[in-house]
């Protein structure tokens, strides 16, 4: 009888009480019998740690550990230190999975002596989700493949922003010996662009890499989650992380995989990311990075994400005229669904996005709604990073 694989599960938590209890419930509902799910709590003060001991004692596949609040990466790290499965898989402590989800990678992974088994996710905005399956073709891609078909073309360099396969940890099962020398080595100050730390130099090491071609994360995106906090050491850390993924960009790159330019285009988002608030600003009269825009413009804004949150603020600061602001998601107060702009009055369109694939739909959308192209503005995105200075500023 062939050998059931062990998987572990790693569950990092911090202040999620209010959620928590979903992603365990979604974790023990897999019909693939999980070897164990290890749930860190790192230094959480709201109910997080009773939530845990909770579960803990109601089933015994369940390993607490209890730390001092250090951040993500070493949460992980400890849960990953006291994982014995062969391999690793990882939910986020405010998200969820569906039931079938191990079922199917597991199958994948085991058939196919596979490294790394990746999938799509389903970004839930709560009222609505929606899916973002990965773009390379789904299959078995081994040795001279992975270079070839998939690093190739991990991140678009032709376009702003555009990754075929997402730079998240928690929609993808990691062989052990694969990932735990990759993610022990990773610095604790990284907080920003910790999945795509691991992600990254795990693609450049597997040997096979299956892309399962299912969708089964839920990541659930909130207004009041860590990534949605600018935090003061954010500049460091991103510092800190550019310039190690850089280095194993560089160092991974071979002929036909474009690695290092990948890397420049992961690197410009990640800084305009972290800091859109300098990369927009007001001066002769005129709206940076948008171009003629003046303050007698009545404006729509298009996109409630964070760059659209920032920009809203800036607007609102230099006494921009701004007739709604609107956004597909519609999870954020006071914005509106785009089937709701027929009846407002406005002079011209800011699409407050910064991926060039969703700039393009949104473009589309509103044109065949009768709004004509030159009335839509979008961000001139070469601009916020060379002539701002956000490069020589932020990487230093």
């Amino acid at each position: 009888m062939k050998k059931h694989a062990t998987l572990s599960v790693l569950v990092p938590v911090y202040n999620v009480e209010k959620y928590l209890r979903r992603a365990l419930d979604s974790i023990l509902a897999q019909t693939y019998e999980i070897h164990e799910i290890i749930c860190v709590d790192d230094g959480s003060t709201d109910g997080c740690f009773s939530i845990l001991q909770e579960y803990a004692e109601r089933y015994p596949r369940i390993k607490v550990i209890h730390k001092e609040n250090g951040g993500l990466v070493s949460a992980r790290k400890a849960a990953l230190q006291a994982a014995t499965g062969e391999y690793i898989a990882h939910v986020d402590s405010d998200d969820y999975i569906e039931p079938d989800m191990y079922r199917d990678l597991m199958a994948l992974m085991t058939e196919n002596n596979a490294d790394i088994v990746t999938s799509g996710l389903i970004r839930d905005y709560g009222n609505h989700t929606v899916t973002e399956g990965e773009t390379i073709p789904a299959g078995l891609y081994t040795g001279d493949e992975v270079k070839e078909k998939v690093l190739s073309s991990l991140i678009d360099i032709e376009s702003f922003y555009s990754a075929s396969l997402s730079a998240h940890i928690t929609n993808k099962i990691f062989r052990r010996e694969l990932v735990y020398p990759l993610q022990m080595k990773l610095d604790n100050r990284i907080c920003v662009g910790e999945d795509a730390a691991v992600i990254y130099p795990c693609l450049f090491t597997a040997e096979k890499v299956c892309i399962s071609g299912g969708n089964y994360y839920h990541y659930c995106v909130r207004n009041d989650s860590i990534m949605g906090v600018k935090k003061a050491d954010n500049d460091v850390s991103l510092s800190v992380m550019l310039k190690y993924l850089e280095k194993e960009f560089y160092s991974a790159n071979e002929a036909g995989t474009n690695l290092d330019k990948q890397f420049e285009v992961f690197r410009n988002y990640m800084l305009l990311l972290q800091d859109t608030q300098q990369a927009i600003f007001y001066r002769n009269g005129l709206l940076y990075p948008f171009g003629n825009i003046t303050r007698e413009k009545k404006i729509l804004l298009y996109g409630a994400g964070k760059f659209g949150a920032v920009l809203k603020e800036k607007l609102e600061e230099e006494g921009f005229r701004l007739a709604a602001w609107v956004d597909k998601a519609g999870n954020r107060e006071g914005v509106i669904r785009p089937c709701e702009i027929g009846s407002i009055e406005y002079d011209i369109v800011i699409i407050a996005v910064l991926v060039s694939k969703a700039v393009k739909e949104i473009r589309r959308e509103l044109e065949e709604q009768g709004v004509g192209s030159h009335r839509i503005y979008q961000a001139d995105v070469n601009f916020m990073i060379q002539d701002t200075g956000l490069l020589e500023k932020k990487y230093v």
